[in-house]
């Protein structure tokens, strides 16, 4: 029998994804983080990814990841970490 929380109870958990991002640092954590949303449904997370524009992004070894949702789209509280990786451009 699965058992799921009431939408407004769940609680999410973002994967910032920018250009230039190293592959397993987005992929690994969302292997995790999806088997245990999904597994565990009863636990109240869910996983999602987010890039700054809501499109995808190029990684540094050149795998293109599709972003659930942009920046704004996600209403996430960003840390002073990932507001300088919004706002620096990457270098190729």
């Amino acid at each position: 029998m699965e058992r799921r929380v009431a939408d407004d109870s769940v609680r999410r958990i973002g994967i910032f994804l920018f250009p230039g991002v190293e592959e397993l640092d987005a992929v690994g954590p969302w292997e995790v983080l999806s088997f245990w949303t999904r597994r565990f449904p009863e636990d109240g997370w869910e996983v999602f990814c987010f890039s700054p524009d809501g499109g995808p992004v190029v990684c540094a070894k050149g795998l293109t990841v599709a972003a659930h949702c942009s920046l704004d789209e996600g209403h996430v509280p960003l840390g002073g970490v990932v507001r300088a990786a919004v706002s620096v451009p990457v270098v190729g």
